[in-house]
Order: C-alpha cells, then structure tokens, then sequence
C-alpha cells in the first residue's frame, strides 16, 4: 500500500468521524437550548404568585409588626446586648421577612421585577424564609407576644385594601378572611407548598449544565479534524515529512478513537451503576 493510498484512507476515515460527530453535539446542544427554554416558560408560570408573596411581606415589614432588630444592635453598646436580641423569639421571624422585604424593594427599584430569573440558590432561601414564617406562627406559642399585632388595625383602608388584594392574587380562598398574622403564615404555607416546591425542583433541572461530555467530545472532534484532514492537505506538499507526519497521525487517531471507546464505555457503565 502506498502513502497516497494510506493518507486518502485517514482523511476519507476522519472526515466521516467528523462528520458524523459535529451534527452530534450540535444536536444534543440544541436539545439542551430547547429543554431549558420550556422550563423556563413553566417556571415563569410561577413568578407571579412568588412576587406577590414578596411584595405582601414587604408590607407586613413596613407595617412595623416586629422590632427593627438590626438597628437595636447597632446601638447596643455591647457585644452581649447584641447577643441577647438575637436569642429572641422573634429574631428568626425578623430576619424572614427583612430578607424578602430588601429584595423585593431592590427589585423594584432597579426594575428588574418582572423579568429577572431567581436562581436555585435564592429559591432555596425563600423557602426557608416562607418555612420560617409559616412555622413561627402556627407552631410557637412563645412568639407571637413579641410582635406588635396590632399594627394590622392600624393600617388606612388604602394599605388594608391593597394587602387583600395581594392575598386574593396569591389565593382566592381567603377572600372573606380578615388581615392578621395567622393570615399571614397561612399564605406563607401555601407559597412554599404550592410555588416554591415546584420551583427548586424546576429550576435545578434549569440550571444543570450542558454534559461535560459533550465538551470533550468536541476537542477529541476538533483533534481529529486537526490530525487527520487539515494538517495532511496541508502536507501533501511536502513529501519528505510525510513519513513522520504519518506515524503520528496514526498513532494519534488510533488513541483518539480508543479514548472514545473508553469514554462511552465509562459513562455507559457509571450511568448503569447508579441505577
């Protein structure tokens, strides 16, 4: 067999390995595109209820029905003063509804509200945050006498009115219910029950990323495409590095094509132990 003949043979075999491997990935990429976009569009089904949720807390906050506990530690002179608000009752509960109320407020101030996309790790603090406030409430006898109810009766008939239209939005159910704290931790419940269990579980699928071994399986294509077409066209021209040429071109793809061997096998294997 003459060299002609040889490197006609590797460029004929990689071009057919690259052409079968590149439409490959680039479907598995597209399938992976598209896969995010319909979980998108369904987490999105979610959002409205969530902001709603946040924007009601953010009004419970505002109504003062718990200590601003954060400015009662700056002005504690002493790390033990600091130290004994903290192992309050109501610490957790205050900390629940900051935390919502700040990041509502700055999404509303830099008008990314309606378009922003929370990631598993903020989703995963609303749920504490809404356990949190939920649990408090229905679960502790001990907290409720730490927090300033009576705010709710003093709101204007604006701020009532809206605070009812906002529970409406999140659930019809508690049309008739009058505004208290036992409201409150009710909607939370339900948030985290009905909403923010869906979203862990649909933005986690959202986040995953692209698999790895797609990735690698474009640098062994691009390797490949390297070795065994370009450089030898390239080569073809200079007949005396042919022979070298060819002894690493085929030593090349020969482990090129056994590492995909041992990729797919590994991966099939693993996939299988798991399961």
């Amino acid at each position: 067999m003459n060299f002609d003949t040889i490197l006609n043979s590797i460029i004929t075999a990689t071009s057919i390995l690259v052409a079968v491997g590149f439409p490959f990935i680039i479907l598995i990429t597209t399938n992976h595109k598209s896969r995010k976009e319909r979980l998108l569009i369904e987490i999105k089904t979610y959002y409205p209820r969530l902001n709603a949720f946040r924007e009601l807390i953010s009004k419970v906050s505002a109504t003062g029905i718990v200590d601003n506990y954060d400015r009662l530690k700056q002005k504690a002179k002493k790390e033990e003063g600091k130290k004994e608000i903290e192992k309050k009752e109501s610490y957790g509960f205050y900390r629940a509804i900051d935390y919502i109320s700040k990041e509502y407020s700055k999404d509303c101030l830099s008008e990314s509200i309606h378009y922003r996309i929370f990631n598993f790790e903020e989703i995963q603090k609303y749920h504490s945050y809404a356990n949190t406030i939920w649990y408090d409430i229905n679960c502790r006898t001990d907290i409720v006498k730490e927090l300033n109810t009576s705010q709710f009766s003093q709101m204007s008939p604006f701020e009532r009115g809206r605070m009812q239209e906002i529970i409406l939005s999140i659930n019809p159910k508690y049309k008739d219910d009058e505004i208290t704290i036992g409201l409150i931790a009710k909607v939370a419940g339900d948030i985290e029950m009905e909403v923010i269990y869906p979203l862990l579980y649909l933005t986690q699928k959202y986040e995953e990323p692209i698999p790895p071994l797609v990735k690698k399986l474009f640098f062994t294509l691009s390797s490949s495409l390297l070795v065994g077409v370009i450089i030898p066209l390239f080569m073809m021209q200079y007949m005396y590095l042919m022979k070298l040429w060819m002894l690493i071109s085929i030593v090349s793809l020969i482990t090129i094509f056994y590492s995909l061997i041992v990729i797919f096998t590994g991966k099939y294997i693993w996939r299988n132990g798991k399961n």
